[in-house]
């Protein structure tokens, strides 16, 4: 029985098996190798292309790579290694994980003592799990060519390979070994060790009445339990879809307001720009207003954040409504992440321009800084930047309509 790296992990240089890496020092000796595109402060080195948002907590060692985005709140501990267009979404832990490039998570993941391959996708509250609390044996075991080897240790999450996609709330058990390309489904539970050496047969011959009148009483027990919750489970869901049908309504109303002040904003700054030369300096004033008037998206996400953190979405009979819930939520990190990288260009601007422009008054105090290169390029970065929150923002809201479409109908 061996393990191959390569059969999951394309890139994996690893000499040691998964649960013998010790991450913290991987990534300490990984720390003295980087170059001067890293910013490395107490143990913690972070690229200068990446974003980490406020609030984040990272406990030393941890490198994040280039082009990276580390949402409000995360939390990464004792040893992360995130290699390169990596996102780990609001509210994410990630403890003693290897993170190969492009692997994404989008919000309130918890992965513990695991190694993801390039391209993997976790969807919201998906977990990967590293240590059975419940069992007297704590001891790990995977399941390599169809055989259970014990690891020795008593925390292990997973090694999930290149490309694999994981649902929504779904669970990996300690031990988890996940080939290329897996498809994990959302609220799935996936343990590779139940019941492995269980010799059913020799179940059925010595014990078979029995383990059949256990199954007959568990079977009666569960059916009087359910004629007994139905009612309430009912009552249940349909309290969740109300209120999350007012959470989107007022995030509807909300990103069509700030969607037509993007609009606005771009269109001033598009208007702008091909006859900067020939208007007058004072006329520099209404685009620069324009693009620091940026208003950020609140969002209205109480009762998702309440389904997520509980059982809740089990609750939701309507595989539609959770599917849409799931995609609409998502897109939060891709507007944190616009809000981010254009308060950064707003910064940058401000320091280039607060000299020369008096903006409460409308008036260019130097009109030389009309022709100064920086300002064109200062006024093409924004641009971009707003026609990028435009077709964030339409798709965001697109996904919420759809969203409310299906909540009304379920409703």
């Amino acid at each position: 029985m061996t393990f191959n790296w390569k059969d999951y992990i394309a890139d994996a240089v690893f000499n040691d098996l998964p649960w013998q890496i010790k991450v913290d020092e991987f990534v300490r000796k990984e720390i003295t190798t980087l170059d001067d595109s890293y910013t490395i402060n107490n143990e913690i080195a972070i690229h200068s292309s990446s974003i980490v948002e406020e609030g984040v907590v990272l406990k030393s060692p941890v490198i994040i790579g280039p082009g990276c985005f580390i949402g409000a709140h995360a939390y990464l501990r004792s040893g992360v290694h995130l290699m390169g267009n990596n996102s780990v979404g609001p509210g994410c832990e990630l403890k003693s994980c290897i993170l190969f490039p492009g692997t994404n998570l989008a919000h309130f993941n918890f992965v513990g003592d695991s190694i993801l391959g390039s391209g993997v996708n976790m969807e919201a509250g998906s977990i990967i799990a590293n240590h059975f609390n419940e069992r007297t044996d704590k001891q790990i075991s995977v399941v390599i060519e169809n055989k259970s080897l014990k690891t020795g240790a008593t925390k292990f999450g997973s090694v999930v390979g290149d490309g694999c996609k994981i649902g929504a709330n779904a669970v990996l058990s300690p031990g988890t070994i996940l080939e290329r390309n897996t498809v994990v489904a959302r609220q799935e539970l996936v343990n590779q060790n139940a019941m492995k050496g269980i010799q059913w047969r020799d179940l059925f011959v010595n014990k078979g009445f029995d383990l059949v009148m256990v199954i007959l009483g568990i079977t009666i027990a569960f059916q009087l339990e359910n004629w007994k919750v139905s009612s309430d489970q009912r009552s249940l869901a349909t309290f969740y879809k109300e209120s999350l049908l007012v959470d989107i309504n007022s995030d509807i109303s909300e990103l069509n307001h700030i969607m037509k002040e993007l609009e606005s904003d771009r269109h001033k700054v598009e208007a702008y720009l091909p006859r900067m030369d020939q208007l007058p300096a004072d006329s520099l004033a209404a685009p620069l207003l324009a693009i620091l008037s940026f208003e950020t998206f609140r969002g209205n996400q109480n009762t998702y954040q309440t389904l997520i953190a509980s059982t809740g979405l089990n609750t939701l009979d309507d595989r539609l409504v959770v599917d849409k819930l799931t995609e609409y939520y998502t897109l939060y990190t891709s507007i944190r992440r616009l809000e981010s990288v254009y308060t950064q260009v707003i910064l940058e601007m401000n320091r280039h321009f607060s000299n020369h422009v008096v903006y409460d008054q409308r008036r260019v105090l130097t009109p030389q800084v009309v022709s100064m290169p920086a300002t064109r390029n200062y006024l093409m970065l924004a641009l971009g930047q707003l026609t990028s929150g435009v077709n964030d923002y339409a798709e965001t809201l697109e996904k919420a309509q759809a969203l409310k479409a299906a909540l009304e109908k379920s409703l």
